[in-house]
């Protein structure tokens, strides 16, 4: 009763782990669930233009900070000779740029590569839920300020419909109050300010986020937006028409009123964005993410050994795929077989051969060793020399296979060298013994029945789903070992023991 508790808990504890890494990977660490899947990867670049005066330059530029939606996946900057600093001033991320005596015409460039953070997380810093009036600057304002809130006030319930009315209210044209507030307001960025200044006055606090649309093309100009916090989330808000809900294509910048770059030292400073976009592998992008965020993952994944183990790995871990489905076929089916690892090497070889094509040789081969292990046995050799001499003789088949088939322009015939040379061997020698102790017709069916175990692991290892799946989640191993300690403890019947005990039945 003990033993079977304990078998029961660590089935459970396997298939908890297994389940709990593989989602894991998938949902927090993006790697897909098919190996065909793509993604879209977005390239900005930012290209700060000025002419030099002869004199000592300081130019800096806000970068994009990558909290939530989006993951940077690769940053570069491009500015020879230019003593560079990053540093963090309040919320937002700073590049300063500075140089003794550049001259001419000068270009500073920023790219950075980035995709959609695949847990989609949203901005889990909280903000400040009440604020102090931020007061205009004449009386007149004041009061139309306040008549404003109250309107608006008297026509809302919380905090969302609070600012979505007054987003709209500003922009009626009509409404005298809106329009003294507005007189002086021309930029989009003097309006956004205008509403925060507003909303204070409702004690809300209101921050002004610029963010970048990513849509491919030269020249992409920043929208401004309008962000709160309800106690809850962050909610977002377009200052034009005061919808809620900042578009998945929207890549929060910088914050605050001020402008994105500030030059010192130069004339005619411009500033442009640039997007393009490509499409690339959902497995490679995973594994960029990995390199991008230090982890355990990223540390002991498969992805960063040498490509050939790699590609070794992908056959490998296969293995324990063939393994179970061997189990069910003797467990629950009743195939006879020589062993369980056996019929799992050969489909294996199977890969390289082709199904029909591998069979054939394994037939012919096997048929040839028989043949010289019952030579073999009028000799009276033991165990050992008789092994060794049926090794050399499936090596001597196998290269004489080779050359006959590329002779013949049957190209096929080269992957037989493939075979597991000491497999064959000992399939021969099982064959045998068996042949002895229990018949020819046991022989030829437990030969069978290994060809069809292993046709049948072939067909399903080769599954290039199935493939991916083992190489790219671990955790899959480890429901798999579970599967087959729960397959160790059955006992029942088996399907071939329906004909067998047919008799009984009636």
């Amino acid at each position: 009763m003990s033993n079977r508790y304990h078998l029961h808990i660590l089935v459970a504890i396997l298939m908890t782990l297994g389940v709990a890494l593989t989602y894991y990977q998938h949902t927090a660490l993006g790697v897909p669930l098919t190996p065909d899947s793509k993604e879209e990867i977005w390239t900005v670049e930012a290209n700060l233009v000025f002419d030099a005066r002869n004199r000592p330059a300081k130019l800096s530029m806000y970068l994009p900070e990558f909290k939530e939606r989006f993951q940077s996946l690769h940053e570069r900057f491009v500015s020879d000779g230019y003593g560079m600093k990053v540093e963090q001033e309040d919320d937002n991320r700073l590049v300063t740029w500075s140089i003794r005596k550049p001259e001419g015409r000068q270009s500073l460039y920023y790219t950075v590569s980035l995709a959609k953070m695949t847990d989609a997380r949203k901005l889990k810093k909280p903000g400040a839920t009440y604020t102090q009036k931020n007061q205009f600057s004449t009386p007149i304002e004041e009061l139309a300020a306040e008549s404003l809130t109250a309107e608006i006030r008297s026509k809302t319930a919380d905090i969302h419909t609070f600012v979505t009315m007054a987003i709209r209210t500003l922009a009626d044209s009509d409404n005298n109050n809106a329009q003294l507030l507005l007189d002086k307001a021309v930029s989009a960025t003097a309006r956004a300010s205008v509403l925060v200044r507003l909303l204070s006055h409702a004690h809300i606090p209101a921050e002004i986020i610029h963010t970048l649309p990513l849509k491919q093309g030269v020249n992409i100009e920043p929208k401004i937006w309008l962000r709160c916090y309800n106690g809850e989330q962050w909610l977002y808000f377009d200052i034009g028409t005061g919808d809620e809900g900042l578009p998945e294509d929207m890549l929060p910048w910088w914050k605050g009123d001020g402008p994105v770059f500030t030059a010192n030292g130069v004339r005619n400073p411009e500033l442009s964005f640039s997007i393009s976009k490509d499409v690339l592998n959902s497995m490679q992008l995973a594994d960029m993410r990995l390199r991008g965020r230090p982890s355990l993952f990223s540390e002991f994944s498969l992805s960063g050994l040498p490509v050939q183990t790699q590609i070794v790995y992908q056959t490998l871990l296969t293995v324990p795929l063939g393994v179970l489905v061997i189990l069910v076929l003797r467990s629950f089916v009743g195939l006879v077989t020589f062993g369980t690892f056996t019929p799992v090497l050969i489909a294996l070889a199977f890969r390289e051969t082709q199904l029909l094509w591998g069979i054939f040789l394994f037939t012919l081969i096997t048929s040839i060793g028989l043949l010289v292990r019952f030579y073999l046995e009028q000799l009276r050799l033991l165990l050992v020399p008789r092994m060794a001499v049926i090794l050399t003789v499936v090596v001597v088949c196998m290269g004489v296979i080779s050359i006959l088939g590329h002779k013949l322009g049957m190209e096929r015939g080269l992957s037989i060298a493939l075979f597991p040379m000491v497999i064959l061997t000992m399939a021969i020698e099982r064959m045998s013994i068996i042949w002895e102790e229990r018949g020819a017709a046991e022989a030829i069916k437990t030969g069978i029945g290994s060809l069809i175990a292993a046709s049948i692991t072939y067909a399903v290892i080769n599954i290039p789903l199935f493939e991916h799946w083992m190489f790219a989640f671990p955790g899959i191993t480890l429901i798999l070992l579970a599967l087959m300690l729960m397959i160790g403890r059955y006992s029942g019947y088996r399907l071939s023991e329906l004909s067998r005990f047919k008799a009984l039945g009636k």
